[in-house]
């Protein structure tokens, strides 16, 4: 019997907190924009760094925006 493939979890920032503000664009809760988020699961481990390093800047513009 083959043996069955394991897959490793794609690390995401979402915290399942989904809520996009509309004058910046990105999430409220994970601080990603749309086609960041639909497109996660096939971008590249360096893609998917890439924006996690942006997002705590990202995270302060939200707070920014919404007070």
């Amino acid at each position: 019997m083959p043996e069955k493939k394991q897959y490793s979890p794609i690390e995401s920032p979402c915290n399942q907190v989904c809520s996009l503000d509309y004058e910046t664009g990105f999430c409220c809760g994970c601080g990603r924009d749309m086609a960041e988020i639909t497109g996660w699961a096939k971008f590249s481990a360096v893609e998917r760094k890439q924006i996690m390093d942006l997002l705590p800047r990202r995270m302060i513009e939200i707070e920014r925006a919404t007070s």
